[in-house]
């Protein structure tokens, strides 16, 4: 590389707005994962309610079902998959708040999300999250629901299951008390997604907020970088 080249290129590295990028992207990223998880457990769990074919090769039981049994093991890798990846986020995300403690952004984004954390579904959710990684898969199970014009399904895990376990804080136990026989999974799931999804609408804008002309600088260090490695200059726009 010749020599301009990687002069460009260390100022590029040692920049405080390639720093913050690099940081801010990662969160992003993150985030793209946990909200990717989540589309595909949705999108399973809800299957049933719109695949006819789908649904009564669930329901049917006069021969063993290899597609009911791989319905409820991808239940359980994409359950595992969400909540693991959400707790992911939330620490992620907590690595690089604290870069800003003692600011206003750093004070408003903990009274959101303590205030996310509060909810009773975010509780329960982040808990099934120690219970699927520390104690075991919950026991889940369908029911089906057949009706003049239309077809329905939910997908639950038993409460009585997953109160044997002494690891629910007191807001999660509470939850699952009111459920009565059985949590349906999409409530809580919905709920924590929803909260989360507005969480982080109101994080990311803050990147540019906090660094917006730093990471100019390192852009524009970049196209430097670029018209001088191939000897063209950009169009203006």
């Amino acid at each position: 590389m010749r020599p301009e080249l990687k002069e460009i290129l260390k100022a590029i590295r040692a920049h405080s707005g390639q720093r913050a990028y690099v940081k801010w992207e990662g969160l992003r990223r993150t985030h793209l994962v946990v909200a990717g998880n989540f589309r595909e457990l949705r999108a399973l769990l809800d299957r049933p309610s719109h695949d006819v074919e789908y649904f009564l090769e669930l329901i049917q039981n006069v021969r063993p079902s290899l597609v009911q049994d791989e319905f409820y093991d991808e239940v359980d890798r994409r359950l595992h998959n969400f909540v693991a990846a959400a707790a992911t986020l939330i620490d992620h995300t907590r690595r690089l708040v604290d870069d800003y403690a003692g600011t206003s952004f750093a004070e408003e984004y903990t009274r959101r999300k303590d205030e996310l954390i509060a909810q009773p579904e975010a509780t329960f959710v982040r808990d099934l999250r120690n219970f699927v990684l520390h104690y075991g898969l919950p026991t889940i199970g369908g029911t089906f629901s057949i009706g003049k014009e239309a077809f329905g399904s939910q997908i639950e895990i038993p409460t009585a299951s997953l109160l044997t376990w002494k690891g629910w804080k007191p807001n999660s136990r509470r939850f699952l008390e009111s459920r009565g026989e059985g949590v349906v999974l999409t409530e809580p799931l919905d709920a924590y997604a929803k909260s989360l999804d507005s969480l982080y609408q109101w994080l990311f804008p803050h990147r540019d907020v906090l660094h917006g002309a730093e990471i100019a600088e390192v852009n524009r260090l970049r196209d430097r970088f670029n018209e001088t490695l191939t000897g063209r200059t950009p169009p203006s726009e």
